[in-house]
């Protein structure tokens, strides 16, 4: 969900009105880390060293308020004299988001103590930007 304060600059003439608008833009926004780790432990033989399989699921991180800036442009048309027809863009960009995430194997999984020796590492950076496209009718009073 994204919220933005911005204003808007344009011209009109007749009933149509070309405008340009920018602004401040923030929003919640959710990182989850999408990789997964998977494998065996032991060497297959008889426990307590017999293989196992083991894995980790992606796991979502919490939301985090990011902000950023906002800029487009539109028209709006006065189709009749209370009817008013928009067509907007508008580009969002928020910045961007990095996820480091590590994956280890626990020392139990074979219900020994044995030592870790897998391990895992993922790195993920996601730029939060986006474009809208909106289309309205108004109703003016």
């Amino acid at each position: 969900m994204v919220w933005d304060v911005k204003s808007r600059l344009g011209l009109a003439w007749g009933k149509v009105l070309v405008y340009g608008t920018g602004g401040f833009s923030y929003g919640l926004v959710r990182l989850t880390d999408g990789a997964s780790f998977s494998g065996y432990a032991g060497d297959g033989n008889a426990p307590p060293n017999a293989s196992v399989a083991f894995n980790n699921a992606p796991a979502p991180k919490n939301s985090l308020l990011k902000a950023g800036w906002s800029a487009g442009g539109g028209i709006d048309y006065a189709y009749t004299t209370n009817l008013i027809l928009s067509l907007t863009y508008m580009h969002v960009d928020l910045g961007s988001l990095s996820e480091f995430s590590n994956y280890r194997r626990p020392n139990n999984i074979l219900g020994g103590t044995g030592f870790t020796a897998v391990r895992g590492w993922t790195f993920t950076d996601t730029n939060l930007s986006f474009d809208v496209v909106r289309v309205a009718a108004s109703w003016k009073l």
